[in-house]
């Protein structure tokens, strides 16, 4: 018996082992994957709903497609005119940055008696990397522009594929389960459907509220090329933990690099401060809420272990298809402890008191 278990666990973890191996070596052909079938379970309710009016199934799907196209091509365009701006402006950044630097490396050698040339050969490197010349940048990020460029043609060919064949791979896991479960098994791929649904959703309407009020505080305190950090900031939310901490460091290293910071500085600050609070405390529990049934612990072990796997795609897929194994787990009875483990409290225990306080103020207005 002893043995038994040990060879199970030894099964186990050969098992996890040999997913995340095939996770990393195979990440350039599952990243498209894995995010497409994210947005084509979005668009799902999208596709029925034109089926529905009439329209047939590959035209409802192509649709369908061409919404999520049109909306990426859309920002893309709102973007780059910010882009160009920053990029005409890169000299007078580029002499900023020296300036900056400079002040620092006297304050330095005021203060703590470290000399500039000290100073010089220890951030040298780093400093001259990031001040040289945008050329070098320029043809780097032209490279990951034209493979970002090739991953969205894929994503849109995979995401058609999945919404023309959902119903075909529904048929293949009701083929897998037996007869007796099929009803289980059709719960479980609606909930699953759901959950990826709802969560990525709800993370987009998040991230619309978040832009405007990004943007209203950003265009009150000053804050230099305002709208593009007010969206690159908000749609840095969909990256767990880290996100908010990189969209609120550009801005604030860009009024630091102004003419005149004024108080750019710590407007960004506040803007943060309140906009995070509103989330926090207001947009998430509203919009988002409780999506995907999982405790804080293992969600910030899947977004870190999202992360070293794939990086930032990993951190933003990495708690919707928790979520979706979640769902699994909880539909099948061996699965089940597995479950409870990664999954949240109930819901009574973890209803924040502004939840409580909408649904009496809902009950007050329907009773």
């Amino acid at each position: 018996m002893h043995n038994n278990k040990l060879v199970r666990i030894v099964l186990v973890l050969a098992l996890v082992f040999g997913v995340v191996a095939g996770l990393i070596f195979a990440a350039s052909f599952l990243k498209p994957l894995a995010l497409a079938l994210l947005i084509a379970l979005l668009l799902v309710p999208v596709a029925r709903r034109l089926e529905k009016a009439g329209m047939n199934r590959f035209l409802s799907c192509l649709v369908s497609d061409l919404i999520f196209v049109a909306f990426i091509a859309g920002l893309v365009f709102l973007l780059s005119h910010q882009v160009q701006n920053i990029a005409s402006d890169w000299d007078r950044i580029q002499q900023r940055g020296k300036e900056q630097i400079e002040k620092v490396q006297t304050m330095v050698v005021k203060q703590v008696g470290v000399s500039e040339k000290e100073q010089e050969e220890a951030i040298e490197k780093a400093v001259r990397n990031f001040l040289s010349g945008p050329q070098s940048r320029l043809t780097g990020m032209l490279k990951n522009t034209i493979g970002s460029f090739g991953d969205l043609v894929l994503v849109a060919i995979y995401i058609l594929l999945f919404l023309y064949y959902r119903h075909h791979f529904a048929g293949f896991i009701h083929r897998l389960v037996p007869e007796g479960q099929h009803d289980n098994a059709t719960d479980a791929l609606e909930e699953i459907k759901s959950t990826a649904a709802n969560y990525l959703g709800g993370r987009l309407i998040l991230i619309f509220f978040l832009a405007i009020i990004y943007g209203i505080g950003f265009f009150a305190f000053s804050v230099p090329y305002a709208f593009f950090y007010a969206v690159f900031a908000a749609l840095l939310s969909l990256i767990p933990y880290l996100g908010n901490a990189i969209g609120v460091a550009f801005p604030m290293a860009n009024t630091l690099l102004a003419e005149d910071p004024g108080n750019s500085f710590f407007g960004v600050l506040i803007v943060f401060a309140i906009a995070q609070f509103i989330e926090s405390y207001l947009l998430e529990p509203l919009i988002v809420g409780k999506k995907v049934h999982i405790n804080p612990f293992f969600t910030i072990l899947i977004v870190v272990l999202g992360g070293a796997i794939w990086g930032v795609v990993g951190m933003m897929v990495a708690i919707p298809y928790l979520g979706m194994l979640y769902v699994a787990m909880n539909h099948t009875s061996d699965l089940k402890p597995y479950a409870f483990l990664i999954g949240g409290e109930s819901e009574s225990d973890t209803t924040t008191g502004i939840e409580k306080t909408f649904s009496k103020l809902k009950n007050k207005l329907s009773g």
